[in-house]
């Protein structure tokens, strides 16, 4: 692997990228856990609209997913100041930025289909479910990357759109990968707000 391949193996890494998911997954999932607890009601007593919620586990699941992409640059340039050797490459900022791009879409987009389940179901239910989810869109995509036969499937995954090692190989992040996520993303999001406004919150 190249120098630039091992600096920024952190952003496709799959045991970071599992655990970045499984964040987004629980932050995305907060909006039901208020339900369970008694939270829901407590907030929406106040003169708030029941879709404020959702609008606000969206906001913190967008900071969230912007700090942690904000910080690995951070520690990738400051590892790079401190330990690279002069005579190196250093990757470029457009690779490390479409690389940053591109796993944030990742997690957008599975903070999508978790906030739909958590707006209808409990949140340990969504939470697995969406795990599940995720854990066999990976399966498919992998098994699509193996076994061409399976290709005709594959492209109902995600994960085809995260392409780390594409860039890394130093092709541009491709506009539709990132319409894909983020229309996965935003759908989700919108399944979350009408199934939420149908919810029966009382505890």
């Amino acid at each position: 692997m190249s120098f630039a391949g091992i600096v920024c193996v952190g952003y496709f890494d799959l045991a970071i990228v599992i655990a970045l998911l499984a964040l987004t997954i629980a932050l995305a999932t907060v909006s039901a856990s208020e339900v369970e607890t008694g939270f829901a009601d407590l907030i929406l007593a106040r003169p708030l609209p029941r879709h404020w919620l959702i609008t606000r586990t969206i906001v913190l699941l967008l900071l969230a997913i912007l700090m942690m992409l904000a910080l690995m640059l951070a520690g990738t340039w400051a590892g790079l100041a401190m330990l690279a050797p002069k005579n190196v490459t250093w990757p470029s900022p457009r690779m490390l930025v479409s690389l940053a791009l591109n796993l944030g879409l990742l997690m957008l987009c599975w903070g999508g289909v978790a906030a739909a389940f958590g707006a209808a179901c409990r949140r340990a239910v969504a939470s697995a479910v969406t795990g599940l989810l995720a854990l066999t869109a990976l399966l498919l995509d992998l098994t699509g990357r193996l076994w061409p036969p399976a290709n005709s499937f594959a492209w109902l995954s995600p994960f085809r759109y995260f392409v780390p090692f594409d860039i890394v190989m130093g092709s541009e992040l491709p506009i539709a990968n990132m319409v894909v996520l983020g229309a996965i993303a935003m759908t989700g999001f919108t399944v979350a707000y009408l199934l939420f406004s149908q919810r029966d919150i009382s505890h």
